[in-house]
């Protein structure tokens, strides 16, 4: 299905194959069903949320997934033709130990991933096709994101049905190659997908250095390329605008929150909130709640 998509630019596909695959294999394979996965303050998280839009289709085989779903998590075999869009602070867990075959789209800040992943035994085939695009999304393709996640709030099957052909129609325009990319981006990329993919794990530079195969100071020096930040304080936005979101939300315990946001030690997460806001987590809450009294 994808060995048109097999030649490399470093680590990723060529990204006019791998999109024409991709092409191919939404005619083999047509849509059949758009479940939106929302995060369900009710149920107690079984996984930690990536922060961002994540859209995965089923193109062969099964794929065992738990979610949570009202007041329960559901856990199925999605077949061919299925699709899970998963809202930014919701999360999934594929179970899965057989051989299958995924489409995933992952919508980054600054990027976009794109990913057709066969997958057996929790391992992916070497045949994979990745490719991560050079910049932001075009905003047509933005606005038509930004539709499907507030439609998918609704859990309304039928009406995400044409805003979900139609961004992915467009989304597919930026796997592409881009011009003129800066040196060193897509180093950066597999980074940041790293700080998403494993939200609760303890990141820091040495390991993040190694999984991309660069030195730490070399990732030093591209996140303040990219981000006019160094890595801790890069590190610390993203974890805090995580943890905001849960304490919105009242029934989070401060533990949980902290452990969603990537921290193992809860004093640390205070001082370092404190440190950010000027208030203690609970004292953040308490004034967020207040205000939208």
């Amino acid at each position: 299905m994808v060995k048109q998509a097999q030649q490399r630019h470093g680590d990723q596909c060529d990204p006019v194959n791998l999109r024409a695959a991709i092409q191919e294999a939404l005619i083999k394979c047509p849509i059949k069903q758009i479940i939106p996965v929302l995060p369900w303050r009710e149920i107690p998280a079984k996984a930690a949320p990536s922060g961002i839009l994540r859209i995965t289709m089923v193109l062969g085989g099964k794929r065992h997934v738990r979610w949570p779903e009202k007041n329960k998590n559901v856990f199925r075999a999605l077949t061919r033709g299925e699709a899970l869009v998963v809202t930014p602070m919701a999360w999934t867990q594929n179970k899965t130990r057989e051989r299958h075959r995924v489409l995933c789209i992952d919508c980054f800040p600054t990027f976009t991933r794109f990913m057709v992943n066969g997958i057996h035994g929790g391992r992916r085939y070497p045949r994979d096709g990745i490719f991560l695009s050079g910049g932001t999304m075009a905003p047509t393709a933005r606005a038509l994101l930004n539709a499907l996640a507030q439609v998918a709030a609704t859990e309304d099957q039928e009406r995400m049905k044409p805003i979900f052909h139609c961004f992915i129609n467009e989304v597919l325009n930026e796997c592409r190659v881009w011009e003129n990319a800066p040196s060193g981006l897509n180093d950066w990329q597999h980074a940041v997908s790293i700080i998403h993919d494993e939200a609760h794990v303890d990141l820091h530079r040495e390991y993040l250095a190694e999984r991309i195969g660069v030195h730490p100071n070399h990732l030093s020096r591209l996140c303040k390329k990219f981000t006019k930040q160094s890595l801790a304080d890069y590190l610390t936005t993203v974890r805090m605008e995580r943890a905001c979101h849960y304490l919105r939300d009242p029934e989070r315990s401060i533990r949980d929150v902290m452990v969603f946001a990537g921290y193992h030690d809860e004093t640390h997460f205070r001082k370092r909130f404190k440190l950010v806001f000027g208030q203690t987590p609970g004292q953040w809450r308490k004034s967020q709640h207040a205000y939208t009294m």
